[in-house]
């Protein structure tokens, strides 16, 4: 469980930093070992996310399992936007409601995709930025900025990481390629 409270906190407005102070404490005891510990926003055991939040929280807090370190797990059911409280509500039949084209379930299908063929799990994980309300994640080709508020905010960020050969023209205009690549 060591991610599943922090990001249930977070993506209900909380704060990123439960988030933050997680992963620094696993990365300091586990090491490597934290890339083979599992990722999951919902579970059998403790109402849905979905229960609590909007489905925009929902998709922040998947994509966020989706590119952190460790190994991601899609309890069933979040793909169909289930949003039992306790138990047995958070253990609806799936079988007389499984709809492969839902909303979620495209969203869990590309994230997945992406994820897959960009080997995230090989790629180095940076936490980029964060603050009570913002998370930004950099992780192979992946810029992910994830909000936890459902209100209008700004904010200056900077990202550095150029290739010896770029300015930041160059950097914005290869990350749109490289997305249009996807």
């Amino acid at each position: 469980y060591p991610w599943f409270f922090a990001l249930r906190n977070s993506f209900k407005g909380s704060s990123f930093w439960d988030i933050w102070d997680v992963y620094n404490r696993m990365s300091q005891l586990f090491g490597n070992s934290l890339d083979y510990m599992a990722v999951f926003v919902d579970n059998h055991d403790n109402p849905r996310l979905r229960h609590y939040v909007n489905d925009a929280m929902v998709k922040a807090a998947i994509a966020f399992s989706m590119v952190a370190r460790g190994i991601p797990i899609v309890y069933y059911g979040s793909e169909q936007g289930f949003n039992g409280e306790n138990d047995p509500y958070n253990r609806e039949p799936l079988w007389t409601k499984m709809d492969p084209t839902s909303p979620m379930y495209k969203f869990i299908t590309l994230l997945n995709r992406f994820r897959r063929e960009q080997k995230l799990w090989e790629r180095e994980y940076e936490q980029v930025y964060f603050d009570d309300h913002l998370y930004v994640i950099k992780r192979g080709i992946a810029l992910v900025i994830l909000a936890n508020n459902e209100w209008q905010m700004s904010r200056a960020v900077s990202y550095t990481h150029l290739r010896a050969h770029e300015t930041s023209l160059h950097l914005v205009c290869r990350l749109l390629l490289e997305k249009k690549k996807i």
